[in-house]
C-alpha cells in the first residue's frame, strides 16, 4: 500500500502542527525502554568478578533470575564476554 502524500499534504494543517512541535521542544522526551545492558550495568563488576572465580553463566543466570532478575545464560555471555576478552587482553602473560 503506497501513502499518498499528495493527498496528506492538502489537509494538513501546519500551524497545529507547528504549534504542537513548539510544545515538544520544550518538553523533555518519554523514556526510553531499558535495556538490559542499562540493567546489568551496577551489578557489572561483581559478575566479572564472579566469572573470573569460575562461576559459569547458567549458575550465574539462575541465581540472578531467582533473585529478581530474570535473564538468560546467552545473554549474560554475550553481555559479559565481551568484557571479558577485554580484560584478559590488558592481562600481561609472565607479569
Amino acid at each position: 500500500m503506497n501513502t499518498d502524500y499528495h493527498q496528506i499534504a492538502s489537509k494538513l494543517n501546519y500551524s497545529t502542527l507547528e504549534k504542537k512541535l513548539e510544545q515538544l521542544r520544550t518538553q523533555t522526551p518519554p523514556k526510553t525502554r531499558k535495556r538490559v545492558a542499562d540493567v546489568l550495568a551496577p551489578i557489572a563488576d561483581r559478575v566479572l568478578e564472579l566469572l573470573a572465580k569460575g562461576w559459569t553463566y547458567a549458575q550465574l543466570a539462575q541465581e540472578l533470575s531467582d533473585n529478581g532478575l530474570p535473564v538468560k545464560a546467552s545473554t549474560l555471555r554475550r553481555h559479559f564476554g565481551r568484557m571479558v576478552k577485554r580484560r584478559n587482553k590488558r592481562i600481561v602473560p609472565g607479569a
